[in-house]
């Protein structure tokens, strides 16, 4: 589900409102899942000191 809807946005550029439409969700459950997914991303690529991620996104 979140990679789904960092690709629509960073690669395909779909603005939120399509996202939305395209995942059958509200547009604020699209922005909601878009910064969900790329505080998971950056946590992963720049984990702090101590912490260490075994999943990927």
């Amino acid at each position: 589900r979140l990679r789904e809807v960092v690709v629509l946005r960073d690669v395909y550029e779909l603005p939120h409102e399509d996202i939305a439409r395209e995942l059958g969700i509200s547009v604020s459950a699209a922005k909601v899942r878009l910064h969900r997914a790329r505080r998971r991303l950056r946590a992963l690529l720049f984990p702090l000191p101590g912490e260490e991620h075994a999943d990927a996104v």
